[in-house]
């Protein structure tokens, strides 16, 4: 989809938590007003572009719907980064009563540096380990926390198929039933 020489190009500074659509936003931005400037240097002749590397090229398929599906058997910063990627199509996804839950924002739990323990107000701590998917309770601080395949996803932002979003807090008040349900297939 990308071929030819490099005729301008310009570095995009990353906090660490943009989703695909802001990123989007920012490069079209930036991709209009470098394609003024560089149009306008034709003025003075061709300009000299640079080659790029094949061998530095990456590839992605075409984005399917599935590829949102969340398997809660990853960690959770595969996760969190997924949500990001897939915002805002085609959504990261999970099953939560037959219906199709987006989780819209969210990340990793922190984890306390002495033992390694999770960072939580409300978080139960059960006898055996939980499977990954289980909705293991709410932190005032982060929203609803689930257990993955490795580490603690909380989410602050979601929505039901068809419904509005909203944050945890609107989201708990009409799901109670979340709390220890095993989210997925």
């Amino acid at each position: 989809m990308d071929a030819g020489d490099i005729l301008v190009q310009e570095r995009i500074p990353l906090k660490g938590d943009e989703t695909s659509g802001e990123l989007a936003s920012i490069a079209s931005r930036i991709g209009a007003r470098l394609l003024i400037d560089i149009l306008e240097t034709y003025r003075d002749g061709v300009p000299q572009g640079i080659p790029q590397r094949e061998e530095q090229a990456s590839y992605c398929h075409l984005l399917r719907k599935e590829d949102g599906l969340i398997n809660w058997e990853e960690d959770a910063g595969k996760i969190s980064r997924m949500i990001r990627a897939y915002l805002p199509w085609p959504r990261a996804y999970t099953l939560y009563r037959s219906r199709e839950l987006y989780l819209l924002k969210g990340g990793v739990i922190p984890r306390n540096g002495n033992q390694g323990e999770i960072i939580s107000d409300t978080l139960a701590q059960p006898d055996h380990p939980p499977k990954p998917g289980v909705v293991m309770g709410i932190d005032k601080r982060y929203g609803i926390l689930i257990h993955t395949g490795r580490g603690y996803l909380y989410v602050e932002e979601l929505q039901l198929k068809s419904k509005k979003s909203m944050n945890w807090r609107s989201f708990l008040n009409g799901q109670r039933d979340i709390l220890g349900c095993r989210l997925g297939g």
